[in-house]
């Protein structure tokens, strides 16, 4: 980790111009905006989710479905396909997993709610999502 000037708030004092690592600046950032009740960024993921969600690590190419239950909660997602302009063929895509996965499924379920609509708008780019 490399150490760097950051600003961040810890305790609710300024601790701007602290060498720590910028992830750690982040952490701290989130966790000050928590405990002070002022953060707009708050996320929603559904109690379903938060009990069987998706994988941590891709699964090997040949599952092609996930399932997860805890106590009456389960959950089953097929892996799809998507169509490749360049070969003209369906393509099979892996079981959505790891980190960006998770965050995106956050995102739409709190843009769900913020939107009071199960219709959430997307844009032309991944760049605006």
């Amino acid at each position: 980790m490399s150490k760097r000037p950051v600003s961040v708030t810890i305790a609710g004092v300024d601790a701007t111009g602290l060498y720590m690592d910028r992830r750690i600046a982040r952490v701290l950032n989130a966790a000050n905006d928590l405990a002070s009740g002022h953060s707009g960024d708050i996320g929603f993921v559904h109690s379903v989710l938060c009990q069987t969600f998706l994988p941590c690590k891709s699964p090997s190419a040949d599952v092609r479905l996930w399932e997860k239950t805890n106590g009456h909660s389960s959950m089953l997602i097929e892996a799809g396909r998507a169509f490749n302009p360049n070969t003209q063929e369906w393509q099979k895509l892996p079981i959505p997993s790891g980190t960006k996965a998770r965050l995106a499924i956050i995102y739409l379920s709190t843009a769900s709610i913020k939107n009071k609509s199960p219709v959430i708008k997307l844009d032309k780019s991944m760049t605006d999502f």
